[in-house]
Parts: C-alpha cells; structure tokens; sequence
C-alpha cells in the first residue's frame, strides 16, 4: 500500500504504509505500531492486565489506546503506572500527558490518566472494590 505526502502544497511523493504490527520510524517524525503496556506502582489495586495497545506518533506527540482489565482491593482512591510505548522525559507534575478510562459492566469506573515522570503515565481515579474492563486514550509530548 501507498501514501502520498505532501511538502508545503509544492511537491509529493509516495512513501510504503507499514500494515505490520512493527513499528515505523523516519526522519518526519511518523511512528505506529503495537505494544503491550507494563504496569507498576499498583496503590490500592491487585492486579491489572493490558491487551494490546496501538499507539501513533506524529511529531512529538503521540496518541495510544487499548483495553485493560482492573482489579481494585479497597473503596476509594487507586492508582496504575504504566508504560509508554515511545520514551519521554515527562515530568511528575502531571503536565504534557492526559487522558481517561471508562470502565463498562455492571460497575462503571472511571480515571483520569496524568503524566508520571520518565516513561511513565498513571491512571488515577477511586471506585468501589471489584472488576473493571475497560478502555482508555491518551495523549502525551515527546521531550
């Protein structure tokens, strides 16, 4: 398959579209693939389980989403670290990434998603304890 890229209206040229679950890196900055999410720091949570993941770079920021399965131990607030697929020096302050869960069945849960220093975003929300499969999008920079 083909793609035509376009420079600034003047001039195009057709570049191969990657169909492989490898990732594609060139000097645009273009980037997609699949990946399977590591979690740690678990606060309040016994265990998590990450399908796999799709991610798209364009420039220095990149979108990812996937579905995840959460179990949480307690009432109340919780948290999830989890990998990214493309490395960035984000902060601890939560700024440069965001995004959500929505968690689907008979208890719905829901967290927001914040930058978490290097390499790292976590999933932060409080709920009852139980089962959550949900899904989840994000967007964070490359620094």
């Amino acid at each position: 398959m083909w793609e035509r890229s376009i420079d600034n209206g003047q001039t195009w040229s057709l570049l191969p579209i990657n169909t492989s679950t490898e990732a594609i890196t060139n000097n645009t900055g273009l980037a997609h693939g699949t990946y399977f999410p590591v979690a740690s720091g678990l606060v309040s949570v016994s265990g998590v389980s990450f399908r796999e993941s799709q991610y798209l770079r364009v420039g220095n920021t990149v979108t990812l989403s996937g579905l995840m399965l959460l179990t949480i131990d307690v009432s109340g607030s919780f948290s999830v670290n989890m990998s990214l697929p493309i490395n960035s020096n984000l902060p601890t302050n939560g700024n440069f990434a965001n995004g959500t869960f929505s968690g689907a069945g008979t208890n719905v849960l829901s967290a927001a998603i914040y930058s978490n220093g290097p390499n790292t975003v976590v999933f932060v929300g409080a709920g009852p304890p139980g089962n959550f499969f949900g899904s989840y999008h994000l967007t964070y920079r490359v620094m």
